[in-house]
């Protein structure tokens, strides 16, 4: 993928603007409903929220401290994404409505943590907002050169790949937990009908 790098920030900006917009209206459902899971191997809309904040622990300081020891650029340039950069930020992006499955690692599986939605959502909004900083600053860095570390060991993104492959994340499971609010919603519809009609 060839793009230019302020195009590209600005893309990954109108996302995390959208995902803050989504968990705005996640936190104002009831308790029940952020915790309600639509079925016993599915995660609930917090344990979703979680799961980014885990990963925004270890990739905003990453990002953060590459990009302040990277070398700075003035005006706009063409960004080149990296092969398996590429690859791996495309494979977090739903396609046709549905999303490849994919293993969760141990340490990023909230599923057997004991979450409270408050401490959640407001992990959650304090990174979303960091990171929008940090696009903003990723401006003046070149985003071809410098490299960041990832998850996976021995493996490394160019910068612009990283802040595609997280943001893209974000992008991922906010559309999981709006279906997970969709699916919410639908049985609750049916059981309404169900009891209109007996």
């Amino acid at each position: 993928m060839k793009t230019s790098a302020n195009k590209l920030l600005d893309e990954l900006r109108v996302i995390t603007l959208w995902v803050i917009e989504r968990g705005r209206v996640f936190e104002q459902l009831p308790t029940q409903t952020m915790l309600e899971q639509p079925s016993p191997e599915s995660w609930n809309i917090v344990q979703c929220l979680e799961h980014l904040n885990l990963y925004g622990d270890f990739y905003l300081p990453e990002i953060e401290s590459r990009a302040l020891k990277a070398g700075k650029v003035q005006g706009d340039y063409e960004f080149r994404s990296g092969i398996l950069g590429n690859y791996s930020a495309n494979s977090m992006l739903p396609k046709d409505d549905k999303v490849r499955k994919m293993k969760t690692f141990k340490d990023k599986d909230p599923s057997k943590l004991d979450l409270q939605c408050e401490v959640v959502f407001a992990r959650f909004f304090k990174q979303q907002e960091r990171f929008l900083e940090l696009l903003e600053s990723c401006r003046s860095v070149d985003l071809n050169r410098t490299k960041t570390s990832t998850t996976l060991k021995y493996l490394s993104f160019k910068l612009g790949d990283t802040l595609r492959f997280v943001i893209y994340h974000h992008k991922r499971h906010i559309w999981q937990a709006n279906n997970i609010l969709k699916a919410l919603n639908q049985e609750q519809q049916e059981k309404e009908l169900s009891e209109l009609i007996h």
